[in-house]
């Protein structure tokens, strides 16, 4: 950072110098030539007043200004007299530029190349009242040379004011950077602030972010220690889930291999171990495929789903499961417009951009449950709801219902409300679980409320 503020604290103060020193010689280029201007003039008037006074004898013992060249033209263009050259072997001027404007205008200003010395020139000719002209020059290299000359102490002058900058942006950036070394950036102060006000919102930033990262950090200590947590009860929740199954087909298995089971009823166990089995397999699919979920793991490829058509299926699937209890099932619609559909409108399609195996089992977990914690002759209502860029699954029932107090852990894994009568129903305990990934997977929310006049009504959110 030092080297930086030097780096351009110099150099600014280098192109100040040097902008400054050509606006200083070009003030000079400017003036040396008016006052030329005005020294060929006073000259030229000068010699006019003479000649009126005098006549041309003034001539005789005439003395022009060193560098000053004095001509002196008739009105018909021929040379006099001319202080530097032999008049009578020059030309006639009567077409030189500052000559002709003369005999117009009464005088003449003009800088041109001269034919007689072959040089630029700077020349002032003026109109006498016999017709005469009296013309005043003086070479233009004058004042180049006179800018030239003051160049050199230009130069020593700039390498003296290098130096001196050069010393100052140094001094200038270690003060600069000198307090901001000086800060704590722990504490967000600095030893004495005095002087430096424009550091004071600097250290009040240092401090707010300070105060952010303790907080930031407490959080993480804290989503640490719950994460620890959850991967404890996870565990235990798990060996539990895995032992119960594995436990019992051991133990069958066992009577079996002794021989204590008598030959009929050797069916009746093995559609027990069987049944284990099942739920073994269901318990270790569902944590592969929440363990997927949660890692982002899958390569699925979305398309477009028709979600109405597939709450038909599901219903259509679980209506055997439902039946055993006399649980009716429905399914109905609502599009953005607002216009209702029922089950006989199968023409019509809601469709979103999803996984279709996905959206499936987000379904039948939804009903899944709602048919299990129900009540006999109960009911489950499936409705697919459109918006304008997202869709909404509703699944209602009328069964037991979830406390307020539980309403916020039914998402998590292997959490049941009724633990007493999930061994009865059967279940992993993921379900619910599973579709709050699924959603969430779809760019979604999934919700549960109480439903009017009793029950659940779970609401999954999903993007279209």
């Amino acid at each position: 950072m030092a080297k930086r503020i030097f780096r351009n604290t110099f150099i600014t103060s280098l192109c100040g110098i040097i902008l400054a020193s050509l606006i200083v010689m070009g003030s000079f280029y400017d003036s040396a030539e008016s006052q030329m201007r005005q020294a060929l003039r006073t000259e030229a008037n000068l010699v006019a007043q003479a000649i009126v006074s005098v006549g041309e004898s003034y001539f005789d013992k005439f003395s022009s200004s060193e560098g000053t060249r004095i001509t002196w033209i008739s009105a018909d263009g021929k040379v006099l007299y001319d202080s530097q050259v032999d008049e009578t072997t020059m030309d006639n001027h009567i077409s030189r530029e500052e000559i002709a404007l003369a005999l117009k205008n009464g005088q003449a200003e003009v800088v041109r190349q001269s034919d007689t010395l072959s040089e630029k020139t700077m020349y002032y000719a003026k109109l006498l009242d016999d017709g005469t002209i009296i013309r005043v020059s003086c070479g233009y290299d004058t004042v180049m040379d006179m800018l030239i000359a003051i160049v050199q102490p230009m130069i020593l002058l700039l390498l003296v004011l290098c130096v001196i900058m050069y010393a100052v942006a140094n001094y200038t950036a270690k003060a600069v950077v000198a307090p901001l070394n000086g800060i704590d950036l722990e504490s967000g102060t600095m030893a004495d602030v005095r002087g430096f006000e424009e550091i004071k919102p600097l250290l009040a930033r240092i401090r707010r972010q300070n105060v952010m990262i303790d907080t930031n950090i407490r959080e993480l200590k804290l989503e640490h220690a719950k994460r620890e947590d959850f991967r404890r009860d996870f565990t235990a929740n798990i060996s539990h889930e895995l032992k119960t199954p594995l436990t019992s087909i051991s133990g069958v298995s066992e009577m079996l291999m002794n021989g204590i089971i008598r030959t009929e009823d050797v069916p009746e166990f093995a559609a027990n171990i069987n049944k284990e089995a099942g739920r073994l397999i269901s318990l270790v699919n569902d944590i592969i495929l929440i363990s997927r979920l949660e890692a982002e793991d899958l390569y699925t490829q979305k398309e477009q789903v028709d979600i109405f058509k597939l709450a038909l299926s599901v219903k259509n699937r679980l209506e055997v499961l439902a039946s055993k209890r006399n649980i009716k099932l429905t399914v109905t619609g609502r599009l953005v417009d607002g216009t209702e559909i029922s089950e006989n409108d199968s023409d019509i399609e809601l469709t979103v951009m999803g996984v279709y195996n996905m959206l499936e089992d987000m379904i039948v977990n939804l009903c899944d449950n709602a048919i299990k914690y129900n009540v006999e002759n109960g009911k489950v209502d499936i409705s697919i709801i459109e918006h304008n860029k997202q869709m909404e699954i509703v699944v209602e029932d009328t069964g037991i219902g979830i406390s307020d107090e539980d309403k916020g852990s039914v998402f998590e894994r292997f959490y049941r409300v009724d633990k007493s009568r999930s061994k009865e129903v059967g279940g992993t305990g993921l379900g619910l679980s599973i579709v709050k990934h699924i959603v969430m997977y779809h760019g979604g929310s999934v919700n549960v409320e109480d439903r009017v006049g009793g029950g659940t009504r779970m609401v999954a959110i999903i993007n279209k």
